[in-house]
């Protein structure tokens, strides 16, 4: 529990900057991989509560908005975020050309909850081997248009 101590001190920080970006007057919260943010606790739904109320015993709100990597039928039964970040949105993942398909989807399985979508004219990652050992290029929508 103390990363989510860490995690409250580091918003609580920065929440009063100007470049700090807000939502419905609640700082704007995001992470990769949001679902498994645990803080020590027993799930994703676990920590992210008990990290929100040390934020707002610190006097502020947060919007959570994380991307998370898990099948958009299982968000209605979640309720520890505010909306998602579709990480995955900016290219095309199963090959193919880049459509709104997915991003519909998310939406409509969202309701009321926000929506983020990802831009991206280029990404790509190198891992070594002696890390996580991966060599991606995303192929960006940019790029089909050539």
């Amino acid at each position: 529990m103390s990363d989510a101590q860490h995690f409250a001190d580091i918003i609580l920080r920065y929440a009063n900057y100007s470049s700090q970006a807000v939502y419905q007057n609640r700082t704007l919260v995001s992470t990769f991989a949001g679902d498994n943010c645990y803080f020590g606790l027993g799930s994703a739904q676990a920590g992210w509560n008990y990290t929100r109320s040390l934020v707002r015993a610190g006097g502020k709100e947060i919007y959570l908005m994380p991307a998370i990597f898990i099948d958009p039928n299982s968000f209605a039964s979640m309720t520890w975020f505010d909306g998602l970040f579709n990480w995955d949105s900016a290219w095309p993942v199963e090959g193919g050309a880049l459509t709104t398909a997915r991003d519909e989807t998310w939406m409509s399985k969202l309701g009321t909850r926000g929506y983020m979508a990802a831009i991206s004219p280029l990404f790509f990652t190198y891992y070594g081997p002696n890390s996580y050992n991966k060599d991606w290029i995303y192929v960006s929508a940019c790029f089909r248009m050539i």
